[in-house]
């Protein structure tokens, strides 16, 4: 039977590291729950690492030490509830993909950083059916290969030039077939969706600064011709570049 009672809420931080930075979490006696706003990052633990990527939410264990060592030349930033509790279920590590999470980590960032008595109460009420919906998905963690993490690293300094998939598989050393299924199940998308999306951010970002024009955001994005980009734009977006510079 599953039992899980939270006791203490230590703090609801947001925090952001710039690019090839890192930081260490250690000795700490509470469990964490970690939502990544934006970019990648490699948590290492003692011999063994895994790739966390915007939308990714960790459950970790309470004395589970490890380092984050932000990958790309993206900014990373994350929200992270720390809490005491009892939890009838063993586990060190969860990793699950919930793009639709980030609200509910920034409404209780923002409701613990109020002084309200009952912040306490609000923030367990997001706690609770976050850690259930893990642990019922009961999503094995998958430790990243250091091949993979460095097709990662290439990607993500090279994302503006063309890319192929041959070019990706040769780097990690395996045949391409193969090195598709460990990319999928190391960042759960495929090489094509990692890039599109990756691709598609730093165009947000070049369109929100309006010192560029669609096509130069596109040229400067990687992306073959305008009319793809704003194919590929719209269709993870909801928006065409021209509406978004608009809103």
């Amino acid at each position: 039977m599953f039992n899980f009672v939270v006791d203490n809420i230590e703090f609801v931080v947001k925090r952001s590291y710039p690019p090839n930075s890192s930081y260490s979490i250690s000795k700490k006696n509470t469990y964490r729950l970690v939502y990544i706003l934006e970019g990648s990052a490699a948590f290492c633990f003692e011999n063994e690492k895994m790739i966390s990527k915007k939308g990714d939410i960790l459950l970790l264990a309470p004395a589970n030490d490890h380092e984050v060592k932000v990958i790309g030349d993206e900014n990373y930033a994350f929200i992270s509830m720390s809490f005491s509790a009892e939890i009838s279920h063993f586990f060190s590590v969860y990793q699950a993909n919930k793009p639709e999470a980030e609200e509910i980590f920034k409404n209780a960032y923002r409701l613990f950083t109020m002084n309200d008595e009952y912040k306490q109460f609000y923030v367990k009420g997001y706690i609770y059916p976050l850690v259930c919906d893990i642990i019922k998905e009961n999503n094995p963690i998958v430790f990243s290969k250091p091949e993979i993490e460095r097709v990662i690293v290439f990607i993500n300094q090279n994302y503006c030039n063309k890319i192929t998939l041959d070019e990706l598989s040769e780097i990690s050393g395996y045949s391409l077939t193969h090195f598709k299924r460990l990319f999928l199940e190391h960042t759960k998308t495929s090489p094509k969706k990692y890039i599109n999306h990756l691709r598609i951010n730093k165009a947000k970002n070049l369109l929100k600064s309006n010192l560029f024009t669609i096509s130069e955001v596109a040229v400067r994005c990687g992306f073959e011709n305008i009319y793809y980009f704003s194919n590929a734009f719209k269709k993870e977006t909801g928006l065409s570049p021209k509406e978004y510079m608009k809103k």
